[in-house]
């Protein structure tokens, strides 16, 4: 779809405004590809363009009612409530996971002394343990089993959606991935209730509490203002939506790095003053912009979701076409990240575009837009910063066997990207 329209627009022009992209799963109903940025935001807006029905309302089943299927007044309560959460004191106290992680992280690789890795491996198990670390409880989520459970839901999920439509719920609960996943999230529910059982017996210290410990401890009127299963359906949206798009930020990164090498001098030049030779620290995030930047590059070349959908529930101009009611409409951030009428270069690794951030306030979708974007984002940049500066600070990156190409995971991933930290010290 992105070579067509490209190829459609002609060199050196922008993506076509809306492109008809045929029938689609929705009993055949129209879907359209939207590519500017002005159209985007305009779609974004949910109150005009709720989200699609057809994967959001069967992903419920699985995922629960959390923050990103949620809609209308339950969405902004949970918006209120979660919002306060990923504010700067809190920040700072996760971070001190993150800190710990790069080091775990730092360690493992020394034992391997430069050998080949799988980059999206490796630093898949680094980014769940300091999620887990800070939404939940690595003593009740083991990371390797919530990996993998994880990697299995997603792999499921789509075929759930698509038989939930074809089938109905009836039909579609006899099928073994139904089964698959409706288990899976029961564990879950069942573990998010052994940490809300223990925080009402035992109230956190308000610093080092997680996330889910402090949704517990969020009460009105002396009563507990989320429900545990509510509870538990933001764990499992955080563990669904938080971490994989944290790892997927970073490998690409480091994969152009590769590609880039005299952005990498640049990099390690910075955390090498910065650092000293030390895992970097929350304090540090502010200090260390050219490694922001290269993070906010790889998003911009390859965010985590290249796009998302949502539909037309009533019949509406777009860009001066007729969206007849009930059109699916994808925004395509991919489009608005790579249009050469407002990048310079747009293919290019260029992370200093972003010093002046313009691109960024203007073109910028990798984290959604307006009310409904990614209440993470922060938490998702600074961790991102701190672990990737401390490995840049320790080791030097090459790449290694096998053919890299993006594939959607959970995330965007650069499926088959295997390279080597070699130590730097």
């Amino acid at each position: 779809m992105w070579k067509e329209n490209t190829e459609l627009a002609g060199k050196g022009n922008s993506f076509l405004p809306v492109v008809f992209m045929g029938p689609y799963m929705d009993m055949g109903r129209p879907a359209v590809m939207v590519n500017s940025p002005e159209l985007i935001r305009e779609v974004s807006d949910d109150t005009l363009f709720p989200k699609l029905p057809a994967f959001y309302d069967p992903s419920k089943s699985v995922m629960g009612n959390g923050i990103v299927a949620a809609s209308g007044e339950h969405w902004k309560m949970l918006r209120n409530i979660i919002n306060p959460l990923f504010y700067h004191n809190q920040l700072k106290q996760f971070s001190k996971y993150m800190t710990e992680g790069a080091g775990e992280l730092i360690s493992f690789l020394r034992t391997k002394d430069g050998q080949e890795v799988n980059c999206n491996e490796v630093l898949s198990e680094s980014t769940l343990a300091i999620f887990i670390d800070s939404a939940l409880s690595r003593s009740d989520f083991n990371p390797n089993w919530t990996a993998k459970h994880l990697e299995k839901s997603a792999s499921l999920l789509m075929f759930f959606a698509l038989t939930e439509f074809i089938f109905g719920s009836t039909l579609n609960s006899f099928f073994p991935w139904t089964r698959v996943l409706i288990s899976t999230r029961q564990v879950i529910l069942d573990k998010v209730a052994v940490i809300c059982e223990r925080v009402r017996n035992s109230p956190p210290q308000d610093e080092g509490a997680s996330l889910v410990e402090m949704l517990v401890s969020l009460k009105e009127n002396g009563k507990q203002i989320l429900s545990d299963v509510e509870i538990a359906d933001q764990a499992m949206t955080f563990l669904f939506a938080g971490y994989d798009t944290t790892k997927s930020a970073m490998c690409w990164a480091l994969y152009f790095l590769c590609q880039n090498r005299h952005e990498l001098e640049k990099i390690q030049n910075e955390v090498d003053r910065v650092l000293n030779g030390r895992t970097a620290t929350f304090d540090d995030i502010s200090n260390l912009p050219k490694v922001k930047n290269a993070i906010m590059e790889a998003l911009r070349l390859r965010p985590a979701a290249p796009g998302i959908e949502r539909f037309a529930p009533t019949d509406v101009e777009l860009g001066g076409y007729f969206i007849p009611k009930g059109t699916t409409i994808y925004m395509n951030w991919h489009a608005s990240h790579t249009d050469p009428t407002l990048w310079e270069n747009p293919e290019a690794f260029y992370p200093d575009r972003f010093d002046n951030n313009t691109g960024y306030i203007k073109n910028f979708f990798a984290f959604s837009y307006g009310a409904r974007n990614c209440v993470g984002q922060k938490f998702a940049i600074y961790e991102a910063v701190i672990v990737m500066s401390s490995l840049l600070q320790q080791f030097d990156i090459q790449m290694g066997s096998g053919k890299v190409q993006p594939l959607i995971h959970i995330a965007q991933d650069p499926d088959g990207f295997m390279c080597k930290f070699i130590p730097r010290r």
